[in-house]
């Protein structure tokens, strides 16, 4: 029983251990290179901030630490066309040069911002729950291939991820069935999470156990 505690003790360590404090920091300016004072700067955990007189800005963030993680922020400004950057791939956030065009135009959603806090809540609540119970199942039942469906279980997960603002969407494989703070870093992606490998355990349970009664 102890090993068993240690083992969810680790799982939930390494779940939470790959966050880090990091800081970005740019420049918000127009077609024309020209600073844009007071533009409105929304980031991961949906800190807002906004730009300096020279429209310079700085913030320190504690989120993802990993490189497939992304780092997105949207901004705004009157008189300007709300533009979202997605900064995954930049190799430099201590320096951005970020342009938005003047524009009347109003920004229109692809999806309701609102599938992002409802599907956060469920990944948070129902996924956390099952995944755990599954593991605390496979741990203390006397189970066929224990350690092949714990296997299965922590890495044969997809989570589906669709940014409601541009509707673009990838598919993530593998990962932790976990999801404790991860989705707060994630403002502007609708995540959908399927556990396959915890369906597959349960529905092979129930069906072994029907056969078991005939």
């Amino acid at each position: 029983m102890k090993k068993h505690f240690i083992f969810l003790a680790l799982l939930l360590f390494l779940q939470t251990s790959c966050d880090r404090v990091f800081m970005i920091s740019g420049h918000i300016t127009d077609d024309y290179g020209r600073p844009l004072e007071n533009a409105e700067i929304r980031t991961s955990e949906n800190v807002t901030i906004y730009s300096d007189s020279l429209g310079y800005f700085e913030l320190n963030l504690f989120g993802p630490g990993s490189k497939s993680d992304k780092l997105e922020t949207l901004v705004s400004k009157e008189g300007y066309k709300t533009t979202y950057f997605d900064l995954s791939n930049e190799k430099d956030i201590h320096n951005l040069s970020l342009k938005i065009k003047a524009s009347e135009e109003k920004l229109v959603v692809t999806y309701s911002e609102s599938l992002v806090r409802w599907f956060y809540c469920i990944n948070l609540t129902v996924i956390n729950l099952l995944a755990l119970l599954t593991i605390c199942f496979v741990l203390y039942k006397k189970v066929e291939y224990k350690w092949i469906w714990l296997l299965l279980i922590l890495t044969l997960n997809i989570t589906l991820q669709i940014n409601y603002i541009n509707g673009h969407w990838s598919v993530d494989i593998g990962g932790l069935p976990f999801y404790i703070k991860y989705y707060a870093f994630y403002p502007f992606t609708i995540k959908i999470v399927c556990p396959i490998a915890i369906t597959l355990f349960w529905m092979n349970y129930f069906i072994q156990k029907k056969r078991r009664k005939y």
